[in-house]
């Protein structure tokens, strides 16, 4: 017997075996025959997409989609088969190419985010299959900081890397970062590996020492990493090198071989906060590496150290932006308090016209202008009798 529906004729071949008057049993063997101008027939079959394959396209890149990244069960010719894409949210298409239209944010994961791209697989005879295929758009390579440093004359550029599985190093690495003047000629290349499991970012610099740049001129970083993902930006100019100018106010110890010397630094034009300060004696021992700051301002900063012993020392600064400071400085020990009395006796018993004269030399040397301890400059003398009985204050001078 045959059946008909759309072209389509179903022939069927039955036995059948009774079993009781009210129970038989059919065996049916069904073939599916397809008419095609009314002179071949074919056998028809179904198509089924049952899974694909793991599918990622770079965030500035197109991408093909073929029938190997589904999984289909046929059991035609797979010669048969043919892929076309249809419409959907978050890309754009040409034929078979594809290319995302949502645009990268803090919020997406470190794996990327996911589009499912329609697709509809058919082979040519009446038969199809839809399906929605999940691609991976791996996020775009990005800076994470730029920095130019006029002091030193370079430019800084960190990117990130991409790290899907915190388990795992990244396969970004090795980075290649490429410095092009502004006639796109390559005037430094460098290439970075990771050297640590879960490094996350690369940095490269170019100038200083190694390089000089020119600090007028305008350059490009490029970089590629390991998967061929891109990034470039424009680099300077840097402008011309600052120098870091200072003033300094020295106060010895008040009295000799105290470790009383005070030292305070006007520094100029330096980039806060500083990365060191380091005070060195005259053999570059490090003596201290710690300081007070007095006061803070737009055009200078003020900061002190103290309990310096007498000697020849020297001031390193390294500042916010790495340009490095000196400025050397003395700390005179006072010469111990010498007096030098003048007796004079009283002219009779029982007159009072008796005196003492003192020649008082040495104690505080180097006060600095303004400073609180310019007072101690004059003597304060007291006056006791042999058994300690205080008799009262004479004159300091």
């Amino acid at each position: 017997m045959g059946l008909f529906k759309k072209g389509i004729i179903f022939y069927t071949n039955a036995r059948f075996k009774f079993l009781t008057p009210a129970i038989f049993v059919m065996t049916l063997t069904l073939s599916a025959l397809l008419q095609t101008q009314g002179k071949d027939w074919m056998v028809f079959l179904p198509i089924s997409i049952t899974g694909q394959e793991e599918v990622s396209i770079f965030y500035d890149e197109d991408l093909v989609i073929t029938l190997d990244m589904l999984t289909i069960d046929y059991d035609g010719d797979p010669a048969d088969l043919s892929l076309e894409v249809l419409a959907g949210p978050g890309y754009d298409f040409t034929g078979n190419i594809i290319n995302r239209t949502i645009e990268y944010d803090e919020n997406w994961s470190a794996a990327g985010e996911e589009i499912l791209v329609n697709v509809s697989v058919s082979d040519g005879l009446g038969d199809a299959d839809d399906y929605e295929l999940r691609v991976l758009v791996i996020p775009p390579l990005t800076q994470t900081n730029y920095s130019e440093n006029t002091c030193l004359g370079t430019i800084s550029l960190t990117v990130r890397a991409y790290r899907p599985n915190p388990g795992l190093p990244s396969e970004s690495f090795p980075f290649t970062f490429t410095l092009l003047n502004e006639a796109g000629d390559v005037i430094g290349e460098q290439v970075i590996n990771n050297i640590f499991f879960s490094q996350s970012s690369a940095s490269a610099t170019f100038g200083g020492s190694e390089l000089e740049l020119d600090r007028n001129s305008k350059y490009e970083i490029l970089v590629e990493d390991n998967l061929g993902r891109t990034f470039s930006r424009d680099a300077g100019p840097i402008g011309e090198a600052y120098t870091i100018n200072f003033e300094l106010n020295v106060s010895g110890p008040l009295c000799a071989g105290d470790p009383g010397g005070v030292v305070e630094y006007i520094i100029y034009d330096a980039a806060v906060p500083l990365r060191s300060f380091t005070i060195l004696d005259e053999n570059n021992n490090i003596v201290s590496e710690i300081y007070d700051i007095i006061s803070l301002t737009e055009d200078y900063f003020v900061i002190s150290t103290d309990n310096l012993g007498a000697g020849n020392y020297t001031m390193e600064i390294v500042d916010g932006s790495g340009c490095i400071g000196s400025e050397p400085f003395e700390i005179i020990d006072p010469e111990p308090i010498i007096a030098e009395e003048t007796i004079l006796n009283p002219s009779c018993f029982g007159a009072s016209d008796g005196q003492i004269d003192l020649l008082i030399s040495g104690g505080w040397s180097q006060p600095f202008a303004q400073s609180l301890i310019q007072d101690w400059r004059e003597y304060n003398i007291q006056w006791y009798t042999s058994g300690g009985d205080e008799l009262g204050s004479g004159d300091n001078n």
